[in-house]
């Protein structure tokens, strides 16, 4: 798959402004320990991150040269969640990273006309391997799973060369009955009688006697 170009500047003005500007600022990663303030057009940036996932590789241009990179970091704002801040690593192809890649459920659809739902426990995954070999997601094929399947770690579909990092012992998802034919089998299934225990008669009240007055004993009738 051909990498998406992006291009970097160097910082002209604070992040504020920038990004009041229609810019996002960023920080440029060598692949020694050097570091240069950057900013990247928000629309081109967007685009990069909605086609290609918060860590994709690109054809980074700065300056007149073009360099191998990945999307490092990317930060959002806790709120309305626009991309505030993104951090760019340059590398070579053969470089060993570790990087939480996103896991892409497809199929779901299928599942919801045999009545099933998957519930995501953990929607991403820590994987190390060379970063050409790194995909922008992990996608996993729900379309044959069936009631009561869970999808643990190893059944996570890698490409060769990557191995999994998580020490997540639990499934990232599974897969249950939908809980609207839950409630529609329960609505139908007449509901079983309820015993009563049987209510004992009260007993009768007795007239109030005034302060200071026997009361009088009833007798019984003949």
């Amino acid at each position: 798959m051909e990498k998406p170009i992006l291009k970097a500047d160097p910082r002209s003005d604070t992040p504020r402004r920038l990004r009041r500007l229609g810019f996002v600022p960023g920080v440029l990663n060598g692949s020694d320990t050097s570091s240069t303030d950057v900013q990247f057009e928000t629309k081109a940036l967007n685009k990069v991150i909605e086609q290609h996932g918060n860590n994709a590789k690109i054809d980074l241009q700065f300056g007149k040269a073009k360099h191998f990179a990945y999307l490092k970091e990317v930060q959002r704002h806790p709120v309305d969640g626009t991309v505030i801040h993104v951090s760019v690593q340059m590398a070579t192809q053969d470089k060993e990273v570790h990087l939480h890649l996103p896991i892409h459920f497809h199929g779901r659809d299928v599942l919801e006309d045999h009545h099933l739902m998957l519930e995501v426990h953990k929607a991403d995954v820590l994987v190390a391997g060379k970063v050409a070999l790194m995909p922008d997601s992990i996608d996993v094929d729900a379309t044959k799973l069936v009631r009561g399947d869970h999808i643990f770690a190893k059944d996570l579909p890698l490409p060769k060369g990557l191995r999994i990092l998580d020490n997540h012992p639990d499934a990232y998802a599974v897969v249950h009955a939908q809980r609207e034919k839950i409630e529609e089998l329960e609505a139908t299934t007449p509901a079983a009688p309820v015993e009563h225990a049987p209510v004992a008669p009260e007993a009768p009240m007795e007239e109030p006697v005034a302060p200071g007055t026997a009361r009088k004993e009833k007798k019984p009738k003949e």
